[in-house]
């Protein structure tokens, strides 16, 4: 059963980490952060002895924890992806996506085709954008949520493909309709991910703050 840390030990903690040159910012927040959530998970109660073998993990967190937060962002939104073929609640979802692509393609001509693709990849952008918008500002420039927002440029990138590169798989259809899937797809991982890991963030600030 996991122990909850108690507040002597979250002031010991903030103490601690003041000492090893960790001011009061988002950098300390999120150390405290990871060391809270591993302690309640696999610590025995005692928070010193749990802090003397993390001293090397702490001394180099600054440099390591940016990319280390956009690696674990990046395999879970991967993961996310494939909830879209594996999870029963969204594969209606993906067959749904999967006929209106296939009814837009064949049934209209490529400048149609090509306006629809793109409102589709933009409604979905426009959303992610209101997710990270009303926001509180604070949580908004925490390096967590400045390493989610990161992921955007994936589903906006779609947008801003050349219009040769539509026009080519626009001559092939059955190509045109697997690019328009998979990456309508990858646009609604972001999306759904981004709104759920958005809601982590808050919650542990909010415990920390």
């Amino acid at each position: 059963m996991e122990k909850k840390i108690t507040e002597k030990q979250l002031k010991f903690l903030s103490e601690f980490l003041n000492r090893k040159g960790y001011e009061n910012d988002e950098t300390k927040l999120e150390l405290m952060d990871h060391l809270i959530c591993e302690f309640e998970e696999k610590g025995n109660g005692n928070l010193s002895e749990f802090l003397s073998h993390k001293l090397e993990f702490i001394r180099s967190y600054k440099q390591k924890h940016q990319n280390i937060i956009s690696l674990v962002y990046k395999r879970e939104l991967i993961g996310e992806f494939k909830k879209y073929f594996l999870n029963l609640d969204k594969i209606p979802i993906t067959l749904i996506s999967l006929l209106v692509m296939y009814f837009v393609t064949t049934n209209f001509n490529s400048k149609v085709t090509l306006i629809i693709t793109i409102i589709s990849f933009a409604c979905v952008l426009a959303y992610i954008y209101s997710i990270v918008f009303f926001t509180k500002k604070f949580i908004r420039k925490t390096t967590s949520m400045v390493a989610l927002t990161s992921i955007i440029w994936l589903p906006s990138s779609f947008i801003y493909l050349p219009k040769e590169f539509y026009n080519f798989l626009l001559t092939h259809k059955t190509l045109y309709i697997l690019f328009w899937f998979v990456a309508f797809i990858i646009n609604l991982s972001a999306a759904s991910y981004i709104k759920r890991k958005k809601e982590v963030i808050k919650t542990k600030y909010q415990h920390l703050l």
